[in-house]
């Protein structure tokens, strides 16, 4: 995203000549059981060809199954849950999130991380920002994002080669819509699918990631890349300085090499938009499509391969013993 902070993975960006694939809100939405929305034209068809018995029957059904998806409140999240072992599930999640990786839920922390991020941005515009409710998919896109940076967060940090500076992604929020830009003109973004806010160690995702699909082949895909992207310009950003070096693309953060130079392209088309934009959607190709990412890109996945690898420190060679002393007669 231009402005303060350039770390937000833009649906509108990914393909610059297409526009994002977002939900189309003039569209039937499904009903909770998968079926169509009945509409009252619908329902007047469905009245003609199976009577009112069969109609009634239908709209029951749907009461019924919606009834079923219910919003409940875990710490200071909203989560949309089926049922009770969904519940479960959604709160054993939470607690892994924190006692694995150190990572809280918080969608507050990602909306203080927008206004402070954003202070040109008009008052009355930064009054709408709103938190949004998690769905199931959602969490356990997150922890298998955050399962990738494992070596580096939480406990097993301190036994890692990141040992020394602290870590740099604490809290993760879910909001409606990010900003578009850091001016008095500024509007919520329909756009924007997650966001790193570096002054609040949060990275926040939004309504737009919903059924967006568009580089990975489905839902869960891209959230887990818009999980890994996002959390990588705090965890990854260390290794930008070697990444833009091994690119083979880069000059320096914001310039290409000539293209005579170059030996390597990015990965995605947004990942053309400067080098650590680069290095994030590399990290998430690697992750989740990494066959994709060596074919398409060995340089890059071969730096990957460096970098996790130098995550979990080389075992101390024992030192050898030292050689008897002489005896004395």
């Amino acid at each position: 995203m231009l402005g303060s902070v350039l770390v937000a993975r833009k649906a509108n960006l990914v393909r610059a000549a297409q526009p994002a694939r977002r939900p189309n809100p003039a569209a039937a939405r499904p009903l909770p059981h998968g079926g169509p929305r009945l509409t009252a034209a619908h329902l007047v068809a469905l009245q003609r060809l199976a009577g009112n018995r069969a109609v009634v029957q239908l709209v029951q059904a749907g009461a019924t199954a919606a009834v079923q998806r219910k919003i409940v409140t875990i710490g200071t999240e909203r989560v949309k849950v089926r049922s009770d072992k969904e519940k479960a599930e959604a709160q054993a999640i939470i607690k892994r999130l924190k006692d694995n990786y150190g990572i809280e839920l918080s969608s507050q922390t990602t909306i203080d991380g927008l206004k402070a991020e954003y202070p040109d941005v008009k008052k009355k515009v930064k009054k709408k920002l709103a938190t949004k409710r998690w769905r199931m998919r959602e969490l356990r896109a997150l922890e298998t994002a955050l399962s990738y940076y494992a070596p580096i967060l939480g406990g097993e940090r301190a036994k890692s080669t990141r040992t020394g500076a602290a870590q740099e992604v604490t809290s993760v929020g879910k909001v409606k819509f990010s900003i578009d830009e850091d001016t008095p003109a500024g509007q919520l973004d329909p756009d924007t699918l997650g966001e790193y806010f570096v002054t609040k160690k949060n990275m926040g995702l939004f309504s737009p990631s919903e059924g967006y699909k568009q580089e990975y082949p489905n839902e869960k895909k891209e959230l887990v890349a818009t999980f890994v992207h996002e959390t990588g310009h705090g965890l990854l950003l260390y290794a930008l300085k070697d990444f833009i070096a091994a690119s083979g693309y880069w000059k320096d953060e914001d310039t290409k090499l000539p293209r005579r130079k170059r030996t390597e392209s990015p990965p995605t088309e947004y990942a053309h938009e400067n080098a650590e934009e680069d290095l994030c959607e590399t990290a998430a190709m690697f992750f989740v499509d990494r066959k994709r990412l060596e074919k398409r890109c060995p340089k890059r996945c071969a730096f990957m391969v460096k970098v996790t690898n130098a995550w979990i420190p080389a075992p101390k060679k024992a030192a050898k013993p030292s050689a008897a002393a002489p005896e004395v007669k």
